[in-house]
């Protein structure tokens, strides 16, 4: 038995007594490191002492991501035997089918509200062109305003090209990133196109580090507030305010009076908006969205935050 222990290739291990692993395979050596957890050593304490199986759900997260065990636990002649059954993989890919569901859904409502406007300046200026067709200004004109939807079109088409390609594949960096770096880089240029608006920061270092791709949340950050910019009213102050608490980095973009509410799906929002919060739910967090009475837009931004390894029963 003991090759077999140590050749598995799922966390497995013999034990004689609570805190007396015999053998214990590669898996269940990385998954535990070097402490079994309390409340599972309970369990085999009480195996040991009945002689009847038992089971323990295992959850933990490293800095890479989460998991989740079943631990079937079951008696033998001298001792007993743990093992962990994954969990994990099939949680993912039921959220992963709700998720496209909704996607799809989001999707469509968001293609169809952004074409919505370059189409209807298309179809007037072409009604322009034709009863005006000998104004050689109005022509000028309707046709700078037909270049700009056909170029508005044409960024959103390929935007979604790109990100359905990222979607498709799944295909992300993954490195630790500081949160403030982002953060810096997104006001800083988000304050160029802010017209008649304020943005100011405020958060305070060591808002600590997330696991992911740079370049993807840096783009996601940025089109989130850029709409939250262009959907306020002039002369509004835009706050940028991160908060750590616990495992979790909370961002809010908006006016800081305006409580969070989860309404993201039941309004129409652009493409960008769409694919920006698909991008956060890649890396394991939700954006938020919310507005007070003709006020402004609010959003929070919620990641995981990277940790070395921790385990709950």
């Amino acid at each position: 038995m003991t090759d077999a222990v140590l050749l598995a290739p799922m966390p497995v291990a013999v034990f004689r007594g609570p805190d007396q692993c015999v053998v214990a395979s590669a898996p269940w050596q990385r998954l535990f490191r070097t402490e079994v957890p309390a409340s599972l050593r309970a369990k085999i304490d009480e195996v040991l002492r009945s002689g009847q199986s038992a089971e323990a759900d295992l959850r933990g997260h490293d800095a890479l991501d989460a998991w989740e065990y079943r631990v079937v636990i079951q008696p033998l002649a001298d001792g007993v035997m743990a093992t962990c059954i994954d969990r994990s993989e099939l949680h993912r890919a039921r959220a992963e089918a709700a998720r496209a569901v909704r996607l799809k859904d989001e999707v469509l409502l968001a293609v169809s509200h952004d074409l919505r406007g370059p189409m209807s300046t298309i179809m007037l200026w072409e009604r322009v062109l034709r009863e005006r067709i000998g104004e050689s200004e109005v022509c000028l004109r309707a046709l700078d305003a037909i270049r700009e939807s056909a170029v508005a079109q044409t960024s959103m088409i390929s935007e979604l090209v790109e990100v359905s390609s990222l979607l498709a594949t799944k295909v992300l960096d993954r490195e630790r990133i500081s949160i403030e770096s982002i953060l810096t880089t997104v006001i800083e240029l988000s304050r160029d196109a802010s017209g008649k608006r304020s943005l100011v920061a405020d958060y305070k270092a060591p808002l600590g580090h997330v696991v992911g791709d740079r370049t993807w949340l840096r783009r996601a950050f940025a089109a989130i507030v850029g709409y939250a910019m262009k959907a306020s009213p002039s002369g509004t102050t835009l706050t940028v305010a991160a908060r750590r608490k616990d495992t979790m980095i909370s961002i809010s973009i908006g006016d800081a009076d305006i409580e969070p509410s989860h309404d993201l799906e039941t309004h129409a929002l652009p493409l960008s908006i769409v694919l920006a919060s698909e991008v956060v739910a890649m890396h394991g967090g939700v954006v938020d969205k919310t507005r007070s009475d003709a006020g402004p837009l609010r959003f929070w931004i919620r990641l995981p935050l990277a940790v070395r390894h921790a385990i709950t029963a």
